[in-house]
C-alpha cells in the first residue's frame, strides 16, 4: 500500500462482512459447520479478514498472495499445520501454500477475492456507501 492510501474503514469493514459470509456460507455447502457468522467471529480472525481486504483493495494482491498473509497471520497467533481444523489445538489442513490446497479451498479464496472486489465496486459506485 502506497503511503499516500487512505484506507476506508467503513469500506473495509463492510467488504469483510460480505466476503466473510459468502465463504461461511460456500464452508457450509462443502461439510464445514466451523465458521462463525460475522457477528460472532472474534477479534483475532475480524483483524485477519481485514487485513485480507485492504491487501486486495490497497496493494491489488491475488488470491494467493491472500492466502499467503492468512497463512503469516494464523502461524503468528500459533497455528500450525494439522490434519483438521481444531481450534482448542489450533490446527488446520489449509496451512500450506496455495497451490497445494484442495480446489474447494482454492475457489473458496478465489469467492473472497471476488467478493471483496465486488463489494467494493458497488460501494464505491453508491452515494454516501463507502466512497
Amino acid at each position: 500500500m502506497s503511503e499516500a492510501a487512505v484506507v476506508d474503514n467503513a469500506l473495509v469493514e463492510a467488504c469483510g462482512h460480505a466476503a466473510h459470509e459468502a465463504n461461511r456460507a460456500f464452508s457450509r455447502q462443502l461439510g464445514d459447520i466451523s465458521h462463525p457468522t460475522w457477528d460472532n467471529l472474534g477479534p483475532d480472525a475480524k483483524r485477519i479478514v481485514r487485513q485480507a481486504v485492504i491487501g486486495i483493495l490497497y496493494r491489488d494482491d491475488a488470491p494467493t498472495q491472500s492466502h499467503a498473509a492468512w497463512v503469516g497471520a494464523m502461524e503468528a497467533q500459533g497455528w500450525r499445520l494439522g490434519p483438521v481444523k481444531d481450534t482448542g489445538l489450533k490446527t488446520h489442513p489449509c496451512l500450506v501454500p496455495f497451490d497445494q490446497l484442495p480446489i474447494e479451498q482454492q475457489c473458496k479464496d478465489q469467492l473472497f477475492f471476488d467478493i471483496v472486489k465486488h463489494t467494493a465496486r458497488a460501494m464505491t459506485r453508491r452515494p454516501g456507501l463507502g466512497g
